[in-house]
């Protein structure tokens, strides 16, 4: 699948592959989930889905604090920036 989507992205350009990576990227978990499903495995299912969430989580903050790492000696965050702000 990963080959395949590869190969589309060189003909059809990056920002397609990217799209095509982004849904098809998960397709692995959706397999297991639908054949578990059909088996009545709803247990699997959700282990599935929450590892996939934790796994994703973990790995999009590792790279960002490797990245700024590499960048920064060191890194300062303000614990009053990140706020929701609400719109009127």
């Amino acid at each position: 699948m990963g080959r395949a989507t590869e190969e589309l992205a060189e003909h059809l350009g990056h920002g397609i592959g990217g799209l095509l990576n982004a849904t098809f990227g998960n397709a692995a978990e959706l397999i297991i989930a639908l054949v578990a499903l059909s088996k009545g495995l709803t247990g699997v299912v959700k282990a599935s889905i929450t590892g996939s969430i934790i796994g994703n989580v973990l790995l999009v903050m590792g790279f960002s604090i490797v990245g700024g790492g590499v960048k920064f000696r060191e890194q300062r965050f303000q614990q009053n920036r990140p706020r929701a702000r609400r719109r009127r």
